[in-house]
Parts: C-alpha cells; sequence; structure tokens
C-alpha cells in the first residue's frame, strides 16, 4: 500500500510539472506575438509620418513656386517693342529685336543670347540668362534684347538694349563696345530707362499712356489756339531760349539736312556740334503761345543719345 500510495504521488507530480509548463510556453509565446504586432504597428505609423512630411515638403515646394508673381508677360512685351518701334526714328536708328528662336547677331560678331553667359556688367562678371517672366537663378535675368548695327565710319558699331531684372528691380543695360567682351552698363538714357521701369510697372505704365491720350485730346480740342511750326528760323529762335548750347551750332551748314517740320506741328532741329557731335532738339507747340524742347545728344557716328530733358518756353 505504501508502495501505490508513493507511486500515485509521483505521478501526480508529474502531471502537475508538465501542466506548469505548457502554461509558461503558451504565455511566453503570447507575449511575443504581442510585441511583435507592436513592432509592426510602429513601423507602419513611421512609415506613415514619413509619408505625410515627404507630401507636406512637396506642396509647400508648388506652393512657393506657385507664389512666385511673374514680372513680365507678353503683353508688355508688346509694349516695349511699340516704344522701340516709336522712339528709335527719333534717334535715327533702327533696331532689330530678339524674337525668341533665330539669335542676334551683332556687327561686332557676338550672338545674343548664346554669348550671355560670356559678357559682364561693369566690368565684373555675373550671371546673367533669358527669362520668359522675369524670374530665375540668374543676377540678371534678360525678357528682351535689342540691338542696332551703326553705318556710319568707324565700323563696325553697334548699341544694344539688354532689358532685365536684377531681383524685382528692372535695369535696362546698353553696350556699345566695338571688341573684346561686351561690358553691360546701365542706360544714361532717361527716355529708356523710365520708360522700361513704366511697362514693368504696368500700372505706372498705363497712368502715363492715359495722360499722354489726356494731353493729346486736351491739345486737339484747343488746336485752334495751337500754331504748329514749321519755320527753321522760329525753331531755332525757340530752341535757344530753351538751350543755350543751340546757340554757335545753328550756321546753315552746322544743320543736318534731315531737320525740318513734322505732320503732328512739332519741328525736329538736328545740329552738328564739334567734328562728331550731333544735337537733336525737338520742339512741340502748346496752347496759350508756348513750346515743349526737348534735348538729346549724341554723336555722327552713332551710339547712345543722352537726354538733357524738356523744358517749357514762350514763343517769340
Amino acid at each position: 500500500m505504501e508502495i501505490k500510495r508513493s507511486l500515485k504521488a509521483i505521478m501526480l507530480f508529474g502531471v502537475s510539472v508538465l501542466v506548469l509548463t505548457g502554461c509558461s510556453q503558451t504565455k511566453s509565446n503570447g507575449s511575443d506575438s504581442s510585441t511583435s504586432s507592436h513592432k509592426v504597428s510602429q513601423k507602419a505609423d513611421s512609415s506613415k509620418k514619413t509619408e505625410k512630411k515627404e507630401s507636406a515638403s512637396s506642396n509647400q515646394e508648388s506652393s512657393n513656386q506657385e507664389s512666385q508673381t511673374a514680372l513680365w508677360n507678353d503683353h508688355q512685351d508688346d509694349l516695349l517693342t511699340q516704344f522701340i518701334n516709336q522712339w528709335a526714328p527719333k534717334m535715327n536708328q533702327e533696331y532689330t529685336k530678339y524674337d525668341g528662336e533665330a539669335s542676334l547677331k551683332v556687327s561686332t560678331g557676338t550672338v545674343y543670347p548664346d554669348d550671355l553667359s560670356k559678357v559682364m556688367v561693369n566690368g565684373n562678371k555675373t550671371t546673367i540668362g533669358m527669362s520668359k517672366d522675369g524670374n530665375g537663378e540668374n543676377e540678371y535675368n534678360v525678357v528682351a534684347i535689342y540691338n542696332y548695327d551703326g553705318t556710319k565710319p568707324p565700323l563696325p558699331n553697334h548699341i544694344t538694349y539688354i532689358f532685365a531684372f536684377r531681383g524685382d528691380q528692372p535695369v535696362a543695360l546698353v553696350d556699345q563696345s566695338r571688341d573684346g567682351v561686351p561690358d553691360l552698363r546701365p542706360t544714361q538714357n532717361t527716355e529708356v530707362q523710365k520708360s522700361f521701369a513704366q511697362i514693368a510697372n504696368q500700372s505706372d505704365f498705363a497712368k502715363s499712356e492715359d495722360e499722354e491720350q489726356t494731353n493729346n485730346k486736351q491739345a486737339k480740342d484747343g488746336s485752334d489756339n495751337i500754331k504748329p511750326i514749321t519755320d527753321r528760323s522760329e525753331a531755332i529762335a525757340i530752341a535757344s531760349k530753351a538751350f543755350s548750347s543751340v546757340e554757335g551750332h545753328t550756321a546753315e551748314n552746322n544743320i543736318e539736312p534731315s531737320t525740318g517740320p513734322e505732320p503732328d506741328g512739332s519741328y525736329i532741329l538736328k545740329t552738328y556740334s564739334g567734328a562728331k557731335g550731333l544735337d537733336i532738339y525737338t520742339i512741340k507747340p502748346l496752347a496759350d503761345n508756348k513750346a515743349a524742347v526737348n534735348a538729346r545728344y549724341g554723336s555722327v557716328q552713332g551710339g547712345e543719345f543722352n537726354d538733357a530733358g524738356t523744358k517749357i518756353v514762350e514763343r517769340p
């Protein structure tokens, strides 16, 4: 009996050990499964966060690009062309525009826009390149190029205007170099400079056009009081009142043959000053027996003319 009892006790103890061992393994396996599931969930969350960050970054970049306002458009480009076509004949010049396709060749051998990367500005190397809307990574983003090749000796000679934006500021550059690397500099022609700035800032240019139309209408309405200037001696007398530089340059042999009255009633007086100087006075009749005289000084060899301003004087 004692032996049987001992055997039963041993058997019961063994069964208990087996049961406890199984439970322990089940709990251990359950814990591993839970941990593994938790890690997978963390990875999934991390992946989603990364995707959200990348998406946000992409959206921010797209938003920044869209928010960059265009500084130049086709309408402004047309207005600049209109200005050049009206202004150039007054300078006895005819300009060719870079049309965005065929390269613009200058008489000195420079080719635009191909050679833009070689030019200097104010004697310094810089970054400069074409831009459709005036924006870009260059220091100077070029929106238009116009060139005039001179026909009078010494040849070759030219005037090349390069209209650009430096940051968001419009700048009209000009080059007249005859050899070596083109060196662009801000134009000294106030009419070109002012007109480009007005076109770049569309509201100002629109205001200027409105004012011009108003002035023309007023002149037309009071046309009975405005007498055209057709006589050379009167033109000389009026110009002399406004600019003393006229004196001494108005002998008959010092007056350029193309000088004379214009269809609008104004008079363009062109005089030679010195061996190579050419002064151009545009005299426009006004109401109340007055006249506006604009003076531009340049050279018979071509080149950029400097605008000396406009003065209003009494007619003789």
